[in-house]
């Protein structure tokens, strides 16, 4: 039977390895009405991995092209989306710097996605 109602990640598919598979997963394993995926690192720019600094190490972040990411939810997944929105921080900072990005791989602001079960 269901396991969960909503299933929601907040700012972690950016350090995933294979995001896909555990989107999958997710949707097997709990079967939500709703996915409620906020500051995600997709946008209007290749998709691409670079290095962040957190806490004194070096991780892989991933950037995700925007219909790269729409199109794996409607080819693969049995959601559509049904909400999108900018990702609004509390404090106005740049939270996550991109001065050292090219600016065709900076994303305007990370979003929100909402996808529900059809």
């Amino acid at each position: 039977g269901k396991s969960a109602d909503i299933v929601h990640l907040g700012s972690t598919l950016q350090y995933i390895d294979d995001w896909r598979k555990l989107l999958t997963d997710l949707a097997t394993q709990f079967q939500p009405d709703f996915f409620v995926l906020s500051d995600l690192l997709v946008g209007d720019m290749p998709s691409f991995v670079t290095a962040q600094n957190y806490y004194g190490q070096t991780i892989p972040a991933r950037f995700i092209n925007v219909g790269e990411f729409l199109d794996f939810w409607a080819e693969k997944m049995p959601y559509r989306l049904v909400y999108r929105s900018l990702y609004q921080p509390l404090s106005s900072d740049d939270y996550f710097s991109q001065s050292g990005l090219p600016e065709t791989h900076r994303i305007k602001k990370p979003c929100n996605l909402v996808f529900a079960k059809i």
